[in-house]
């Protein structure tokens, strides 16, 4: 994994799919996303300063984790780079109970503008990253359940 200064996040998601399965659709899911930039956003919500929310397109790199439901995942902004926050860290499911799972994001995310894009984070748009890539987390959870649900 690409070794970056930034914010930690940690993100989870319970999935109530047995954990083979659902990493069968977890990595289709995320390969389709690499295979496809832009095709997917992350969504920040900037309704208390906007009044809207604001979609990023997004770029997901792959490589292999450490373990077996593990990868290692790069999100970083498809168009207008230097703009959006870029994330580093691991997707992983962990098994928790019989038929359930769950889904985790740790890593950092750097914000641009150096230090002005640091105090912004800080301040104006505090937790807009971190929001975003939970609502990520739990949009590929639901994502999981939902294609069981359809093939049942």
């Amino acid at each position: 994994m690409k070794v970056m200064k930034g914010t930690s996040v940690s993100e989870r998601a319970s999935v109530r799919v047995p954990i083979g399965l659902a990493w069968q659709i977890l990595l289709a899911t995320l390969e389709d996303l690499q295979a496809h930039p832009g095709a997917a956003s992350l969504e920040a919500d900037w309704s208390g300063l906007l009044g809207a929310s604001v979609s990023a397109p997004i770029r997901v790199t792959l490589s292999e984790g450490n373990s077996r439901y593990e990868l290692e995942i790069a999100i970083e902004p498809s168009t207008n780079e230097r703009f959006f926050p870029h994330f580093h860290g691991v997707i992983a499911l962990l098994h928790t109970l019989a038929d359930t799972c769950e889904l985790r994001l740790d890593g950092k995310y750097s914000v641009p503008l150096g230090g002005i894009g640091k105090t912004i984070d800080a301040t104006i748009l505090r937790d807009v990253a971190r929001a975003s890539l939970k609502r990520f987390v739990e949009q590929l959870a639901e994502t999981i359940t939902n294609r069981i649900k359809m093939a049942i």
